[in-house]
């Protein structure tokens, strides 16, 4: 058995195009919900119905999971299954969606073992400068998935993408998620509405913009093209490339 101990995995894994290869493995999967479920308490708007999440939960569906790890509806159930049995997560799936949770996620987290380390290093160092404490308190603190800032502004970003998760359903069939929220968070920068974000990925997929490699490249073709005589792409350009700029990763 390897070393134990845990590592820090920053959600933008999911944007990489070795990540995005299908089908998942089974360990990949696995790994793909401890990073998608929610790293803290979260409301969803579903229908009209206002759901709230718990760290370690994920509202998802079957069929976005088929979707996400390139498996058939039979292979996403039987490992959800599988996980249930070896009591790493729970799952309740209805018509309308498939709640997730795993089982003791602050494990995973690996929070609270990172203070008692921090706090154990300063015992046995009690010789060390303030100076090198606070460097040691910063690289805890880096430790972290997201520090605050991030985390405020993702969970922005996040809300209004599962605030409309049901208006995303067929775009998720075409590109990302990854794609999806980047769109989203134009349209909060914007101060936009939704049909603003629907707009622009109506845009997007015209374009056959499915990952966000592809939209990479296509911020890059419409940077080189300065004449307004192409005015989709110029249209494109102007109203969009600022904020990929802005946002890019």
């Amino acid at each position: 058995m390897g070393a134990q101990g845990w590592i820090s995995l920053h959600r933008k894994i999911q944007d990489n195009i070795l990540w995005q290869d299908k089908p998942f493995a089974k360990g990949q999967a696995w790994i793909d919900i401890l990073i998608s479920v929610n790293h803290k308490e979260n409301e969803v708007l579903l229908g009209n119905e206002v759901v709230k999440v718990e760290p370690g939960k994920m509202i998802t569906s079957i069929r976005k999971l088929c979707d996400r790890w390139g498996w058939s509806n039979t292979k996403v159930k039987n490992f959800l299954e599988l996980l249930v049995k070896q009591e790493m997560i729970s799952y309740k799936s209805d018509t309308k969606k498939t709640v997730v949770k795993v089982l003791n996620y602050s494990e995973y987290q690996g929070l609270d073992n990172c203070k008692n380390d921090a706090k154990t290093h300063q015992k046995h160092n009690e010789s060390i400068s303030k100076t090198h404490q606070k460097h040691t308190n910063n690289n805890d603190n880096n430790d972290l998935i997201m520090n605050n800032n991030e985390n405020k502004e993702e969970k922005r970003f996040e809300f209004f993408f599962k605030e409309n998760v049901d208006k995303f359903e067929n775009y998720l069939q075409q590109m990302s998620e990854a794609v999806i929220l980047k769109a989203c968070k134009i349209s909060i920068k914007k101060n936009k509405p939704l049909a603003y974000c629907r707009a622009v990925l109506n845009d997007w997929t015209q374009k056959g913009i499915k990952n966000i490699d592809d939209l990479k490249v296509a911020a890059k073709n419409a940077k080189n093209k300065d004449s307004p005589e192409n005015k989709s792409d110029y249209k494109w350009k102007d109203f969009f490339i600022d904020d990929w700029d802005r946002f890019k990763e």
